[in-house]
């Protein structure tokens, strides 16, 4: 995949979200995070990618 360089950002920041919400929803690190965070977090980063992915070709 060859991202151009306003859409590195996009990638990077969309996927650390998304990594990010589904690592505190499973609790695999020792912090309890409230559910409802998780998921905009979760929900936040798909969308990101989403965007960057659609909107690249315009």
């Amino acid at each position: 995949m060859r991202l151009s360089a306003p859409t590195v950002k996009t990638f990077t920041i969309g996927a650390l979200a998304l990594v990010a919400g589904i690592v505190l929803h499973q609790g695999w690190v020792g912090i309890e995070v409230d559910p409802d965070l998780t998921f905009w977090l979760t929900a936040g980063g798909g969308i990101l990618l989403a965007l960057g992915a659609l909107l690249t070709r315009f």
